[in-house]
């Protein structure tokens, strides 16, 4: 059961990986934390645009999940937004020559 809790709340986690470790990342969120954050960041996602279109299934049940691939082998950035908050993407950035 995931406890709802009034007021805004962020959680950022370095997955190194979100492929490899996406069900270790999801165990955590729902059965360990059993707390419902509103956005939740992931860093070295490792998601490069040799992965596009995504080859694993990142979603986790109400959320929606924004990324940035990185052109390296490691990097890269995610967001799952909690389905209720309305947002929207002004822009995605990836600096080839970093």
């Amino acid at each position: 059961m995931l406890l709802d809790e009034p007021g805004f709340s962020l959680l950022n986690n370095n997955v190194r990986s979100l492929r490899c470790n996406i069900d270790n990342f999801h165990d955590h969120l729902i059965n360990e934390l059993q707390y419902r954050f509103n956005i939740i960041g992931v860093t070295e996602t490792r998601i490069t645009s040799y992965n596009i279109p995504l080859d694993f299934d990142p979603s986790i049940p109400v959320y929606n999940f924004e990324y940035v691939p990185t052109p390296l082998s490691a990097g890269g950035v995610g967001m799952y937004i909690e389905n209720s908050l309305h947002y929207s993407v002004t822009e995605r950035t990836c600096d080839e020559a970093f």
